[in-house]
């Protein structure tokens, strides 16, 4: 097989320029209009591809906030250092989170706006939505964690009893 045998079967994808070359020879997007194509049509692989970026940072947003949630009866309940730094993380997230949701929100009207045939566009809007509704999720999840982590430091710096009993695991 030939390397551009190879490339048009999506071996050779390494980039995201790559990956926009790919989709343009392999298929062109629906309802384009080769000879007077819209903006819209122009950035349906753009859009995809960011799709994929941001499932990505969905999925982290997730992973982070699970292994958080479980890591609750960890060591480093003990340890004001960690909490403190723990606690800003979180809170990089939750503003993380609310910017993001804005930007995916917007593209979901962007495409909608700019669509002259509504319904061949409307699936792609719904994922930018469902993307939103993700974000927004993780980030009301971060938020709510917010202020237990505050609390356990502000417990830790006054040596509140109540931390003893948290962290006691007998």
């Amino acid at each position: 097989m030939t390397k551009s045998q190879d490339y048009k079967k999506g071996l050779e994808r390494l980039s995201m320029l790559n990956d926009l070359i790919h989709c343009w020879t392999t298929e062109l997007p629906p309802d384009f209009n080769i000879a007077n194509p819209d903006v819209l049509s122009l950035c349906y692989y753009p859009l995809k591809i960011a799709t994929a970026g941001w499932m990505t940072f969905v999925n982290s947003m997730e992973y982070t906030v699970e292994r958080y949630e479980y890591s609750v009866e960890g060591n480093w309940l003990d340890e004001l250092k960690a909490l403190e730094s723990h606690l800003r993380y979180f809170q990089r997230w939750r503003r993380r989170a609310a910017d993001f949701e804005v930007v995916v929100c917007s593209t979901a009207g962007f495409i909608r706006y700019c669509s002259a045939n509504p319904s061949l566009w409307e699936a792609l809007a719904r994922e930018y939505d469902c993307l939103a509704q993700r974000i927004d999720w993780y980030g009301q999840r971060f938020e709510a964690m917010v202020p237990v982590l505050a609390s356990l430091v502000q417990s830790l710096k006054d040596g509140d009893p109540f931390k003893r009993q948290l962290t006691s695991h007998d």
